[in-house]
């Protein structure tokens, strides 16, 4: 048969608790010491703004709470971490296509912050840093930016931020006019449907449209899918010539120098 140990008799057992950072420990039964196989629960507990990340010494893990066995002296230290917080939110920002465009969100907290950031809830492959940069920004890049910080203590999402891509419109012409548009603005949002008028000089006439646009149509309505430069070609009315016909044929009014009795002249 197997026969047990004898339990040291008048031995008792003392807990000895050290905390890094702020938070306290709850001992359950709290005693000044313990009779061997005593079980003891010890829970941390984080101060407001800070979190558990962990013990040390006597016990291993990050759980919150854990259970002792007294077989002898322990010694316990609860570490615990100033939980991350933002303290500049990322803003939403409105870039031409093409143009390079940069979110970046300021946080503290202890120890090493890490950072993960989203478009529309996924995750930007390769995006750790405060900062996040975009270049040459296309329509694909629209959407709901988002950052999540984190450090051991926990972690913190920040509000989210909408970058718009738009469109700009250009126009020129060639010889003499002028165009208007409405809406004019600086920029176009995707699928905004815009009207360009030709307005033609006295004497000219709006010969056609180029660049991104082609047709004589006046007013011109133009969708904005992309980025467009668009040419109002103006050309001068001909003047009206006089045609004269000579028993039905027509001659230049220069060579009409006489005209026979029995001509008929149109």
């Amino acid at each position: 048969s197997t026969v047990s140990a004898p339990a040291k008799l008048g031995v008792n057992y003392k807990i000895t608790q050290l905390v890094t950072g702020l938070g306290v420990l709850q001992v359950s039964p709290d005693k000044v010491s313990y009779a061997p196989d005593t079980k003891v629960s010890i829970t941390a507990k984080p101060s407001n703004g800070y979190g558990f990340t962990g013990w040390s010494g006597s016990i291993e893990g990050n759980q919150l709470e854990v259970v002792l066995t007294m077989d002898g002296n322990k010694t316990v230290n609860a570490k615990f971490e100033r939980l991350p917080s933002i303290t500049k939110q990322i803003v939403g920002k409105t870039v031409v296509a093409g143009e390079s465009v940069s979110f970046e969100v300021q946080a503290s907290g202890g120890g090493s912050l890490a950072y993960t950031w989203f478009l529309n809830d996924t995750v930007i492959a390769g995006a750790i840093e405060n900062k996040l940069l975009i270049e040459d920004v296309r329509e694909k890049d629209a959407g709901a930016y988002r950052v999540k910080v984190s450090n051991a203590a926990g972690e913190v999402e920040s509000e989210a931020a909408t970058l718009a891509v738009h469109y700009t419109l250009s126009t020129s012409v060639t010889g003499s006019g002028t165009v208007s548009i409405s809406p004019e603005a600086a920029s176009y949002a995707p699928g905004t449907e815009v009207t360009l008028e030709a307005e033609p000089a006295e004497g000219f006439m709006l010969e056609s449209w180029s660049g991104d646009a082609s047709g004589k149509s006046n007013p011109l309505t133009v969708v904005m899918n992309g980025s467009k430069t668009i040419r109002a070609d103006f050309a001068e009315i001909p003047a009206t010539v006089n045609q004269i016909y000579v028993n039905g044929v027509m001659v230049d009014e220069g060579q009409v120098l006489a005209i026979p009795d029995q001509a008929t002249v149109e």
